[in-house]
């Protein structure tokens, strides 16, 4: 089961859709999508993940779904499948493990290009921002997640020039896949973070 839904009831509004993407969508996906997930309780949100070039039908690779385990995900239903428009149709937020990614979902859907970032970039344009400027932006709107969603990708979006202008800027995240155990944890020490970044502007949204 791919589509992770957090505490989703009869909203007014369908809730917001993150989509995770990566290449085999047995590695570095899963893992940011799982993650993500275990760190909200109650919240209305959709959690997938996806590959450009998908494994299609695979479970997690075994070194990766360990990892996410030992991090608090839940991988055990988690089948690859191969990332399409329709899926990116859907989503509010498009997150890439890599800018090979990111221009893989903007080839697709050239219209997400303020909606698609690599995790490692949102991340840092999170940093350069700062929460409590982000919170202040929205708290005062009267508005749905959505719109809270959208105002807050744009404010971000807008400062990606800064980011470029950074010296030594890594926007990838490692691909382990069959590439051993010390791999997974250099793919797990850079997703963990970001995961939890993604999580606080998520969680900003839906208040």
């Amino acid at each position: 089961m791919m589509s992770q839904t957090i505490g989703v009831d009869s909203l007014a509004e369908p809730p917001l859709r993150i989509l995770m993407v990566c290449t085999g969508n047995v590695c570095r996906s899963p893992m940011a999508q799982y993650w993500l997930r275990s760190s909200f309780t109650g919240e209305p949100a959709i959690i997938e993940s996806a590959g450009t070039g998908a494994l299609v039908g695979n479970p997690m690779d075994p070194p990766s779904r360990a990892m996410t385990e030992r991090f608090g995900g839940d991988p055990r239903e988690h089948v690859a499948r191969q990332l399409d428009e329709h899926q990116l149709a859907a989503a509010d937020l498009v997150i890439a493990m890599s800018r090979e990614h990111r221009d893989s979902v903007l080839e697709i859907r050239p219209s997400m290009a303020r909606r698609a970032f690599t995790i490692i970039e949102l991340e840092r344009l999170i940093a350069l921002a700062r929460f409590s400027t982000l919170r202040a932006s929205v708290d005062s709107i009267d508005a749905t997640p959505r719109v809270r969603l959208n105002l807050l990708l744009d404010t971000l979006a807008a400062r990606r020039s800064d980011l470029r202008h950074s010296d030594g800027v890594v926007l990838d995240v490692a691909d382990p896949y069959r590439r051993g155990d010390a791999a997974v944890e250099r793919t797990a020490a850079q997703l963990l973070p970001a995961v939890e970044s993604v999580a606080e502007l998520v969680r900003t949204a839906l208040r």
